[in-house]
């Protein structure tokens, strides 16, 4: 890229001196691309071939003498370019027989150099046994490696399971030095489709491991999708997880359902009532007792000790018990999870006025 640029900066230079200002002469020109030729002499003895061959671009678009295109392909030679540097030679119209003779030896040279393959040396960024498929056959070959290849455009695919498959096309072969080809494969990608369960996709947060899942746009059936590598994922999604194994089977589903703790709710709330139901029957128990008592001027003996005290802790911890089992199941009804509690004077299916009641 960084060669072609100084070309055609060269090129633009040439175009720009030929448009010759007021009293610009051709033995003007000569003189200046004499100067060049000269200066790019001096060029190939230190091997500044490159910079050389600029000079002598612009010197030819001034003054197109043959020796200045021969010196110009041997300038390409040098730096490795061989198939620009025999379209200059096959250019060049000889103006002696040394000349001749020249070109003729140096078009040889090239042919000799143009028959022979080109080293490729293909690199994989640590992935190794790629499969190499050259022009669209199979060449018993895997990356990395080196190859060689005749010159000319060729097409070349790299496959790896477990990864996508990368092209390179078109991949050019020329000069003499080897050809390098850096290749990132990319992880292969499976889909999941995640059935929300009537969940809103914006209310839903999925997440892989920990990290958060981007999910696609959700469709009329409710479904949305997404894509991971190859693997054994902790997939969360509307607070509750699941193992998900993602493999070489496309269009894998799962569902996303929130978290259902009614069991535990339902739990608390029977817990609940049977502690406040048994304190309040140790009070109950307690105060009969101490009115039996100051009505028959006995005193108290009591067969179960510490009445008076353990039934308001056991009340007690009932009430308690039954709010935490109200906010679990409220948070369930809020996900989705179980119906809505009513109220106790709400009638119930069965035409009763009194049913469970979530608030009393």
């Amino acid at each position: 890229m960084r060669r072609s640029a100084r070309l055609w900066w060269a090129l633009c230079v040439a175009f720009c001196l030929s448009i010759s200002p007021a009293g610009a002469t051709t033995e003007e020109q000569e003189e200046r691309a004499f100067s060049l030729y000269q200066a790019a002499a001096e060029d190939f003895k230190v091997r500044a071939f490159s910079k050389a061959v600029d000079k002598l671009t612009v010197a030819y678009a001034l003054f197109p003498k043959a020796i200045i295109l021969i010196k110009l392909a041997e300038g390409l030679e040098h730096l490795g370019r061989i198939e620009a540097a025999q379209a200059a030679f096959a250019q060049v119209e000889p103006e002696d027989e040394e000349m001749i003779l020249r070109v003729q030896a140096s078009m040889r040279r090239l042919s000799v150099q143009l028959a022979r393959p080109v080293s490729v040396s293909i690199l994989t960024g640590g992935v190794g046994d790629v499969r190499l498929i050259v022009d669209g056959l199979d060449i018993g070959r895997t990356a990395p490696t080196v190859l060689e290849l005749s010159r000319g455009t060729h097409v070349l695919q790299l496959i790896k399971p477990g990864y996508e498959v990368h092209t390179v096309d078109p991949l050019e072969v020329k000069g003499v030095a080897t050809v390098v080809v850096d290749v990132a494969l990319v992880r292969e990608r499976h889909l999941v489709r995640v059935d929300l369960g009537g969940q809103s996709a914006e209310a839903v947060v999925a997440t892989l491991d920990g990290a958060p899942v981007e999910l696609s746009a959700q469709g009329d059936d409710g479904v949305v999708t997404f894509r991971a590598e190859e693997g054994s994922y902790e997939f969360s999604c509307g607070g509750a997880s699941q193992e998900l194994v993602v493999g070489a089977t496309e269009g894998l589903v799962v569902t996303c359902s929130a978290a259902d703790h009614s069991a535990l709710g339902w739990g608390l709330l029977t817990g609940g009532i049977a502690a406040f139901t048994a304190g309040a029957l140790l009070v109950g128990w307690h105060l009969i007792e101490v009115d039996y008592a100051a009505r028959n001027n006995r005193k108290m003996e009591p067969g179960f000790p510490h009445r008076e005290i353990i039934g308001p802790i056991l009340m007690g911890v009932g009430v308690t018990t039954g709010i935490l089992s109200l906010l679990v199941l409220s948070g369930d009804d809020e996900s989705g999870g179980v119906s809505a509690l009513a109220p106790s004077w709400t009638p119930t299916q069965g035409g009763a006025l009194w049913g469970i009641s979530g608030r009393f």
